[in-house]
């Protein structure tokens, strides 16, 4: 990242406190993540960090660089048939912090991996907009499924937009949201993978 012009403010280390255990014995748990905070150019004044927000998190005291917080389980997990539906799911609660700390409603946070869309759902929650990228067609419609359920498509703003394989993609607004939530949950037409797929449409 500094070979590229980017200045570390901080490394942040997520300590989990339910890590999956190392099954075979091979090797150490797996029980922490390391986070890059990072600004554009040396000595960059130009970035955000809302300390008082972290403030009031962290009982009035100013937040350190560990954050001690669970893994995703229990109802949060995005499942399909009882399965997992992605191995590295991140908590709503990691993406809270770190969005609440380094940015400002209206900001666009990028997730270039969006995966079961943590990050979008979390953004559009604090009214962020988040532009995301997912080339998987069932991660896609539980992505759907995952902006409503945590209300973002009653916010003012909070909009997630969703690119695909095909070129051009396709924003996705509130009205959009709750139309393709709609017909996923519609069995009478079978409209669900359309709703769906409408996400990579150009």
């Amino acid at each position: 990242l500094q070979d590229l012009g980017f200045w570390l403010l901080n490394d942040v280390v997520w300590r989990k406190t339910n890590p999956m255990p190392n099954f075979k014995g091979t090797r150490f748990t797996n029980a922490h993540e390391t986070l890059i905070w990072a600004a554009k150019g040396r000595g960059s004044r130009r970035y955000t960090f809302n300390y008082d927000a972290m403030k009031a998190l962290n009982e009035d005291l100013q937040m350190r660089s560990d954050w001690v917080l669970p893994i995703c389980s229990g109802s949060e997990r995005v499942k399909v048939d009882g399965v997992k539906a992605h191995p590295t799911q991140k908590p709503e609660a990691l993406l809270y912090r770190i969005l609440l700390a380094c940015t400002k409603p209206g900001d666009v946070v990028l997730d270039p991996f969006f995966g079961t869309g943590t990050t979008g759902a979390v953004a559009a929650a604090l009214g962020r907009r988040s532009p995301a990228a997912e080339r998987d067609q069932q991660i896609l419609r539980l992505l759907l499924r995952r902006v409503v359920r945590v209300g973002a498509v009653g916010l003012e703003g909070g909009v997630v937009e969703l690119r695909g394989r095909h070129e051009g993609g396709h924003h996705l607004g509130a009205r959009d949201l709750r139309s393709a939530f709609a017909q996923m949950h519609d069995p009478g037409d079978g409209a669900g993978h359309d709703a769906a797929s409408a996400g990579t449409r150009s």
